[in-house]
């Protein structure tokens, strides 16, 4: 992996942009340079810039675990979060980064940050990430984040963690690492590679082993509980079993008889009640059609009427047509005698119109050569008047021009007094506050200072108070539990605790088990109410079937009906029966009846009766098939009832099957031998709240022992914390006493930090504000001087101006007045516009009134022949609809002398309305008396067909027993039934639970077999590597990982130094040299100069390197500080180490401040402050 270049942009204190191009000279030749600066300048912001684009983490912020967070405007941001190295007062910013990745190919990485708007007051938005390939010139597709970063640690082949270990070395680690004691030495390693898994995985091996070994006792415990019935009692319980199931059967075949004798009883009722009804309602038929007879009397009459329906009808119609027409005639008259009126009327206002028009026109030609002389002179003094208002308005606006400017005058001379007080007093104020001046001169330091302080302060205060806080708690514990030693053995209550955990957990089995058995009871209780219900549902079902058996048969006979009277009328209507109806002549015999009368020859009325007799038997095979549908729907609901009877049955024995299984299982139990049979539950309540106050003093106690012990050794720590800081404090003051500022602001600083930070922070603004303000009033006085002089000027210019103008429009008013009274004396004074417009006015009303006048007499002409044409129809309409009403009267009378004279006088008042009865109503009468006399035969034939019915059950009779005697034989056996069952149920389940109990024990017995084999793998690995701190197989590991760091780190040193080789002491994590150059002598680490430390350590740094990126070449190296102590020699020869790195393929960038070291090496990066928080960024080779 090799970092190509780095580009950012205000990132941290970097403004830029800025490129750092290892591909170009100098950076290309140079396989050693340095990056350099003063502290805080920014060198190691370079490192972060090339994390940021490649992980979007940096070192330093990676390692911040606080929670805190800082403004930013209206939103928070954590202190640990990437959005924090954008430079302050920076919009946007960016960090690139282009690199070789494993595949050969560069690639350009670029982490981007803006602010919202991109304007300083929005808010920071979420930080964006790219990849693209400079290669293949195309960009990474995806532009998830997640994704982006996963696509950069594929190419760059190290995670974050690796590439901090590989890329950007600590050395300064490792020179303490080499000298560290086995202790330090081990949180070191632990801390550089990773090992801290192997510490999980003793730990978890340890409690793995705990578990299984806890978990092989239980099961043992539970076989020793199992226990079975012996042999003697096992073969009295089946003995007892088969005798008592034998009684039970013959007593439910007893059972059954009597429940068929019930339901024949029951039967009977019902036969008995269907008889009943059915002859009921045969009377009932019989009833309503004696009642009906002067209904279907009438009917009859109406059917005959049908002939002359139309000469009824129309006769009625022509009626009230006739008095229609009279009505109009007479007031077609009356109109024709108005309208000769009106004609005279209107041809006198037309001719007066007219003559008064031709006047109004003479006389406004003899008006016409005044008019136009007034006209020319309205012409004139409109434009004088003009003139006049424009030279007013000039003169007003430079009046008003004029006032503004000495306006503006007054008010500049009382600004200009103003701003030269106010520089007066600035000047004054700056003289008397030389406390903020010293202030704002160190603002920075003052301020960082004051800073400190109050962290200092805070961390005191807090330290002071959580120490009286543990005070405080320690003694309320000792006050609260005085019974409690501190030093009491904290293994004996652990055990007891364990104990008493075991015995809770099979007690809260016990009790759950016992509610699911209650359960299961309850639930056989809600089947066999089922079961109920569905016998219940079985015999509503039969008495529905019953009720539409007798209604399908009735149905059936009236759609027969239907159907012969719809085949009688489609015989009636064929073609035959027509073509002979239309033959028929009156007066001649008919060749069927004989009949002289034909009244219907002529008439069609076959496709409308044919119709309405369809339409009556297809609504009644309609309700005959709704009728079948119905009595094949409730049979399928009872086949479905008592499928659900059979399921129900099954369920029911199976919930017997799990309640006994339970039972069973409850009484595995070790403590079941305790339990009481009745309040089960209750006991098992009590017993368990028991146990666990038991526990819960136990863990108690547990608590206020580690509580204690806890609370005793953070107070000695917080004791330490506070000498600390007050020695801080102490010397912070003392670096403040050397501004010698003023004392009221030392009794702040004293007194009040917070106080003295906000005075301080005040004076630094109020100072600057003071001093550009002192600078601002200086800038707007001598602004204000020079306006002063020019508007003096400019009003002097406009006083002359206005006087000029003023003689000018004098001169205008005079002429104006000369055209005013010649105007006056033509037309009475009278506006041309007003005199042209009263003739042209009185012209429209003479045009508008002749016009009138001529519509008028029009309208009236066309009236007076349209009410002539209206005369005669209507005296024509009148005369045909006397003939047409003499007409149908004929052919009624005729029709009531022909069809009865006795009964002239009933029908005569009747006909029109019995005339307005539609064919519909006709047929509905016709159906309904067929189906009085269908309903009294289909009666009559289902009472004949009951009482058979009952005479034949009558003879089916199973007991001969009452039906009370019946009950009560059926009550009693059902309650010996029920004892008998309940005694073979409880004999099963203690048949079953034996057999369970059996089955239980031997499934136990492999368990543990199985489980000790489980265990004693555990132990043996425990044993090995397993340990409650996790310590040994993390000495394993560490020991294993030194071992391979050592191994880089000789390599590493045979290109550095020949002379030493690494070795590990057996045993330990102690470390040893090997000196070839003496013999292979053994040194100890201790004995070593400094430029010989800081070789090995550079060793053990680049091993780091190598052993974290073991798959793969890193070619470009990041070493960070570490040569702050070295002496002149020292340096020269770690100069010389890292230059031989360069053989092996690598650039290396040394991060230090060193003045000496960096003179060494020639091509350098200068960080360089500038102020204001920014820091430039230049490469010198």
């Amino acid at each position: 992996m090799k970092i190509c270049s780095i580009s950012l942009q205000n990132i941290a204190s970097i403004e830029g942009p800025f490129t750092l191009d290892f591909e170009a000279e100098p950076l290309y030749s140079a396989g050693l340079f340095a990056i350099t600066g003063a502290t805080g300048a920014g060198k190691s912001t370079l490192l972060d810039a090339i994390c940021l684009a490649l992980y979007n983490d940096t070192p330093r912020l990676s390692a911040t675990k606080s929670n805190l967070s800082i403004s930013d405007g209206t939103a928070d941001v954590q202190v640990n979060n990437v959005k924090n190295l954008l430079r302050k007062g920076a919009v946007s910013g960016y960090a690139r980064v282009a690199f070789i990745g494993v595949d050969g190919k560069k690639y350009k990485a670029e982490w981007q940050i803006r602010r919202a708007y991109n304007k300083l007051s929005g808010a920071i938005q979420q930080e964006e990430i790219t990849l693209s390939c400079l290669t293949d010139e195309t960009p990474f597709p995806e532009k998830r984040k997640t994704l982006v970063l996963e696509k950069i640690k594929e190419l760059v082949g190290l995670s974050f963690d690796e590439f901090t270990k590989s890329v950007i070395l600590a050395q300064g680690e490792f020179t303490s690492f080499l000298k560290a004691n086995d202790d330090n030495r081990a949180n070191i390693l632990e801390k550089l590679t990773g090992t801290e898994i192997y510490t999980q995985i003793s730990k978890q091996i340890f409690e793995t082993n705990k578990q299984q070994q806890t978990a092989l006792g239980l099961l043992q415990t539970q076989l020793d509980n199992v226990q079975c019935l012996g042999e003697e009692a096992l073969i009295q319980l089946h003995q007892t079993l088969k005798f008592d199931e034998e009684a039970l059967k013959a007593l439910q075949n007893r059972l059954a008889t009597l429940k068929a004798q019930e339901q024949w009883w029951t039967e009977v009722q019902r036969a008995q009640k269907q008889l009943a009804e059915a002859r009921e309602r045969q009377e009932k038929a019989i009833d309503d059609k004696e009642r009906q007879a002067e209904r279907f009397s009438e009917w009859a009459i109406i059917d005959q009427l049908q002939t002359i329906k139309a000469d009824v009808l129309n006769k009625e119609k022509q009626s009230v047509l006739l008095n229609t027409i009279q009505h109009s005639l007479k007031e077609k008259q009356a109109e024709r005698v108005r309208l000769l009126t009106d004609e005279q009327a209107f041809a006198k206002q037309k001719a007066t119109a007219e003559t008064e028009k031709e006047s109004l026109k003479k006389a406004y030609r003899q008006a016409e050569p005044a008019i136009e002389k007034a006209k020319t002179l309205e012409v004139q003094l409109e434009q004088s008047k003009r003139s006049l208002v424009e030279k007013e308005e000039i003169v007003a606006a430079k009046k008003k021009k004029r006032a503004e400017k000495e306006e503006a005058l007054k008010a500049n001379a009382n600004r200009l007094a103003k701003g030269e007080q106010f520089v007066h007093q600035e000047e004054n104020w700056c003289q008397a506050n030389r406390d903020a001046e010293i202030i704002f001169s160190n603002q920075n330091w003052v301020l960082k200072l004051a800073e400190e302080q109050v962290q200092y302060k805070e961390k005191l205060d807090e330290s002071t108070s959580n120490s009286q806080q543990i005070s405080t708690k320690l003694n309320i514990l000792r006050e609260n539990a005085p019974e409690i030693d501190e030093n009491s053995s904290l293994e004996e209550l652990f055990g007891k605790q364990k104990e008493l955990s075991s015995q809770l957990h099979q007690l809260q089995q016990d009790k759950t088990t016992a509610e699911r058995w209650e359960e299961e009871q309850e639930e056989i209780s809600k089947k066999n109410i089922q079961l109920c219900n569905l016998a219940t549902a079985e015999q509503e079902l039969l008495q529905k079937l019953d009720t539409l058996i007798p209604e399908r048969q009735k149905l059936q006979t009236a759609c027969e009906t239907a159907e012969r009277i719809y085949q009688r009328t489609q015989l009636e209507h064929s073609n035959n029966v027509v073509s002979l109806r239309q033959m028929l002549s009156e007066g001649d015999p008919c060749p069927v009846c004989g009949a002289t009368h034909h009244p219907n020859a002529h008439k069609d009325f076959s496709s409308q009766l044919l119709n309405t007799v369809k339409e009556e038997y297809e609504q009644a095979k309609a309700k005959l098939t709704q009728c079948k549908e119905e009595i094949v729907r409730l049979q399928t609901q009872q086949k479905e009832n008592q499928q659900r009877a059979t399921e129900l049955r099954q369920d029911f024995s199976k919930s017997q099957q799990k309640a006994e299984q339970l039972l069973q299982k409850l009484q595995e139990s070790v403590y079941f031998a305790s339990y009481p049979s009745l309040e089960r539950l209750n006991y098992l309540s009590d017993k368990i709240a028991s146990v666990q106050r038991s526990q819960e003093q136990i863990e108690f106690q547990i608590e206020q022992i580690g509580q204690r012990k806890t609370l005793i050794e953070a107070l000695n720590n917080l004791k330490e914390t506070i000498t600390h800081y007050q020695q801080l404090m102490e010397k912070n003051t003392q670096k403040l006493t050397q501004l010698e500022l003023s004392d009221s602001l030392v009794v702040l600083w004293n007194n009040d930090l917070l106080q003295f930070k906000t005075a301080a922070t005040q004076a630094c603004s109020t100072w600057a504000k003071h001093k550009e303000l002192l600078e601002k009033y200086n800038k707007a006085v001598s602004e204000l001087s020079q306006a002063h002089t020019l508007l003096s000027a400019e009003i002097a210019t406009l006083s002359k101006d206005i006087e000029e103008e003023k003689e000018s429009l004098h001169k205008a008013q005079v002429d104006f007045e000369k055209l005013k009274t010649n105007r006056a004396e033509l037309l009475e004074g009278k506006t041309v516009a007003e005199v042209e417009e009263n003739f042209k006015r009185k012209l429209e009303e003479l045009n508008v009134a002749l016009t009138e006048a001529q519509n008028k007499y029009n309208k009236v002409l066309l009236e007076k022949v349209a009410n002539e044409k209206s005369l005669e129809t209507l005296e024509k309409q009148d005369s045909q609809t006397q003939e047409s009403i003499a007409e149908a009267s004929e052919h009624i009378e005729k029709w009531l002398t022909t069809y009865s004279e006795a009964q002239e006088k009933f029908i005569r008042p009747h006909l029109y309305e019995w005339a307005s009865r539609s064919h519909q109503w006709l047929q509905e009468e016709r159906a309904a008396l067929q189906l009085l006399k269908d309903e009294i035969a289909q009666y009559t034939t289902i009472a004949t067909e009951k009482e058979q019915a009952l005479t034949e059950l009558k003879t089916k009779q199973p007991l001969c027993l009452s039906e009370e005697e019946t009950n009560q034989e059926k009550e009693r056996l059902a309650e010996e039934e029920e004892v008998l069952q309940q005694k073979v149920v409880s004999q099963r389940s203690q048949l079953l639970t034996d057999e369970q109990q059996r089955a239980r024990a031997n499934d136990l017995k492999k368990e543990v077999a199985a489980k000790k084999e489980v265990a004693a793998h555990w132990e043996a690995l425990s044993s090995l590597i397993g340990s409650a701190t996790g310590s040994v197989f993390r000495r394993y590991a560490q020991e294993y990982t030194l071992d391979r760091l050592l191994q880089y780190a000789n390599a590493q040193m045979k290109y550095l130094n020949r002379r030493y080789t690494l070795q590990r002491i057996p045993k330990s994590l102690s470390l040893q040299v090997i000196d070839n150059d003496m013999a292979a002598e053994v040194r100890s680490v201790f004995s070593l100069s400094g430029g010989e430390s800081f070789l090995v350590s550079l060793s053990l740094a680049l091993a780091l390197s190598s052993l974290s990126s073991a798959k793969m070449n890193v070619e470009t190296l990041f070493i960070d500080e570490g040569f702050g102590s070295l002496d002149t020699d020292t340096l020269s020869v770690a100069l010389d180490a890292l230059e031989s790195l360069q053989h092996q393929g690598k650039k290396v960038g040394v991060i230090s401040h060193v003045q000496e070291m960096v003179e060494r090496i020639p091509v350098r990066v200068e960080v360089i402050k500038e102020g204001n928080g920014k820091s430039k960024i230049v490469v010198n080779g």
